[in-house]
């Protein structure tokens, strides 16, 4: 069964149409819950750096709440109701909390990846699964050894004052009266500690809210859109002393497509929503942030901490962080440089390789004699223009939009896109002089000794017909010396991402080539 239909599943099973709370009633529950929320909070004892687990989020408010004690570390709200989700998403956006996100599925069988977070926390989220057994079982698997599970939950009826005011006007008796539907019974877990899966369980008991005046959520099918919405988790690592931020889509358990970015790019130019096409045709997909780019660590503009052969090493330590040990490397321009170093001197690493928009990094036993970028690329390193004030911006902004006008190809420069992306670029990277800069004064590395016939991995060549920095000659060098190498040709295309025009045709290749491996 896929995740979609178990979703559905789980949606029927819990009561009918998606029914969720307007704005105004939402907010009233919140505040009504302000003094339960804040003894939740401390008996959550998050703490910074922790990943952090909500079950049964709803519009996020303990998720928001957790994520700004949590940070730098991650949380991860889940909920069935897509509308709750959606709500959740903008609160958290308009609250400027990057490192909390949502998933839309039921806790009691989602694919959490194994032994992965420190904390669940729930506020009224684990009262409903139809098989408590086996929702706790699949969130223990998720907690890491010596995790906690902390979770607010009603009294028990005769003990809930709310109820038994009702109950005492009406005349009946609590035991008279009927459950108010399939499912809604309190759990409570074994004693701590207790071993399930991959986790050990360390559960906290807090007092139970005794005015349970939310009603219980019914749901729908999910929809299409629903039921193709992506899974994204996004963090940054300290690995060997230094950060490296990246950010996950899809599930875990498929096969890893690791995405590696050119000099002066951070993750955000392998754009979300291609990111999400190929998570959505069942691969895990990692983006991340190069050295001195994004929210990974940064240097004095022109003195780079670090050498070029650590730029082609940090995809193995995300990948060693994630536990993947062999991934299929999609690198593109000076990451398809780091994408052939990997898979000559690290073979066993790559499933497949996928060379976008790049050029050979190691020298042929001849004279390849490849065009040289064109006049208006070249212009920019040899009379580039001045850099803006660091500090005005706008002006930072607009400069990134024009570095890269010079490389787009005959489909044209889609200027309010490269504007989206640079202002998104401009405001999370710690240093944009140091990005704009310290890629490019890196000693030159290059082994001597490999050969691109060496590379053992199945290697598909992407390359736009119009890239000015690298004409169409370098992709298809690197299609005849790679063994067995494929060139699917991207028309009109420059020395770019694949443009969104493209998607479908890049999306369809780089689908098809990592079936293999």
């Amino acid at each position: 069964m896929t995740e979609p239909e178990r979703n559905a599943l789980a949606a029927q099973r819990r009561g009918g149409p998606d029914q969720v709370d307007p704005p105004d009633p939402a907010d009233a529950y919140n505040a009504e819950l302000r003094a339960h929320n804040a003894r939740l909070r401390t008996a959550t004892g998050v703490q910074a750096g922790d990943r952090v687990l909500d079950i049964g989020c709803g519009t996020g408010q303990t998720t928001r709440d957790a994520a700004r004690t949590a940070a730098p570390g991650t949380v991860l709200g889940i909920d069935l109701s897509a509308a709750m989700l959606q709500r959740a998403r903008a609160l958290t956006a308009s609250a400027h909390l990057d490192n909390a996100t949502y998933r839309h599925g039921d806790a009691q069988v989602y694919p959490f990846p194994n032994a992965h977070y420190d904390l669940a926390i729930s506020r009224f989220g684990t009262m409903f699964f139809p098989d408590p057994l086996a929702a706790f079982t699949n969130i223990a698997r998720a907690l890491r050894t010596g995790a906690r599970l902390v979770m607010l939950v009603w009294q028990s009826r005769e003990r809930n004052e709310w109820a038994s005011a009702l109950y005492a006007a009406l005349g009946t008796s609590t035991q008279e009266s009927r459950l108010p539907g399939p499912g809604t019974t309190a759990v409570h877990p074994p004693d701590p500690p207790h071993q399930r899966g991959g986790g050990r369980l360390r559960l906290t008991r807090m007092a139970h809210h005794r005015s349970p005046h939310r009603q219980r959520p019914t749901h729908q099918h999910p929809t299409r859109h629903d039921q193709e919405e992506r899974t994204m988790t996004k963090q940054t690592v300290t690995i060997d002393g230094i950060d490296l931020c990246y950010e996950a889509f899809g599930d875990p358990a498929d096969a890893t497509v690791l995405l590696i970015a050119g000099g002066a790019q951070s993750m955000i130019w392998w754009e979300e929503g291609f990111c999400t096409r190929l998570a959505e045709a069942g691969r895990h997909v990692v983006r991340y942030d190069h050295r001195d780019t994004g929210r990974s660590t940064s240097s004095p503009p022109g003195r780079p901490s670090y050498t070029a052969h650590d730029l082609t090493t940090d995809p193995l330590r995300i990948l060693d962080t994630l536990g993947v040990s062999r991934a299929h490397l999609v690198g593109l321009s000076m990451g398809g440089g780091i994408a052939q170093r990997i898979a000559l001197e690290h073979p066993e690493r790559v499933s497949t390789l996928c060379l976008a928009s790049t050029s050979p990094a190691v020298p042929a036993e001849h004279d390849r004699k490849l065009p040289p970028p064109s006049p208006q690329v070249m212009a920019t390193f040899t009379d580039p223009e001045p850099g803006p004030d660091w500090t005005d911006r706008d002006a930072v902004v607009a400069y990134r939009v024009e570095a890269e006008r010079p490389y787009a190809g005959s489909l044209g420069f889609d200027e309010p896109r490269y504007r989206q992306l640079a202002t998104q670029e401009v405001d999370r990277t710690r240093d944009m002089a140091a990005s704009m800069t310290n890629h490019f004064v890196l000693d030159d590395d290059t082994p001597t000794g490999s050969r691109l016939d060496q590379i053992t991995a199945p290697t598909l060549v992407l390359h736009g017909t119009t890239d000015p920095m690298f004409p169409l000659e370098h992709g298809q060098a690197l299609a005849a010396e790679i063994p067995g190498a494929q060139l699917v040709l991207l028309p009109g295309a420059g020395h770019q991402q694949p443009p969104r025009e493209l998607w479908d045709l890049a999306i369809a290749a780089i689908v098809e080539h990592t079936e293999e491996g």
